[in-house]
């Protein structure tokens, strides 16, 4: 089986960027790629 990456942009503003960053998560199928079950460190790369 085969699978596609997923890509989720969105535009923030300070006030909202935790709850934006719960939503690109979401529109990125980031619950179905990895298993809650799992410990995953994920890399942020800011410059």
């Amino acid at each position: 089986m085969t699978t596609r990456s997923r890509v989720a942009l969105l535009y923030t503003q300070p006030e909202t960027v935790l709850d934006d960053l719960c939503r690109v998560c979401d529109l990125a199928g980031m619950a179905e790629a990895l298993d809650p079950r799992a410990t995953t460190i994920l890399k942020d790369n800011i410059s």
